[in-house]
């Protein structure tokens, strides 16, 4: 009767565990300019996608990719406007799935 109930109380834990993950921010400043953010997604290899093409540069589209389990910066093309480590929050489950923007 013990192991049962010690099982099932685990078992609630674990279905209540909350892990960290990384969100875009939903600006960044570059070039002087607020750039809003347009794209955020999950790419490949745990990490997420942040474009910013809001007011649009012809030929240019100014990104942030953050590593989804940290909130690190991996890389970037804006010299510094995305902030480092990126802004996170906390998510039920095992993985962390792209907040809507």
């Amino acid at each position: 009767m013990r192991l049962a109930v010690f099982v099932s109380l685990a078992a609630a834990c674990i279905s209540a565990q909350a892990i960290t993950c990384v969100v875009c921010p939903p600006t960044i400043v570059y070039a002087g300019v607020t750039r809003t953010l347009t794209l955020a997604k999950e790419d490949t290899g745990n990490t997420i996608q942040c474009s910013y093409d809001t007011p649009a540069i012809s030929g240019f589209s100014p990104y942030c990719y953050y590593s989804n389990v940290n909130g690190g910066l991996i890389l970037s093309n804006t010299g510094g406007s995305c902030p480092n480590p990126g802004p996170t929050t906390a998510q039920s489950g095992s993985s962390c799935t792209t907040a809507p923007f």
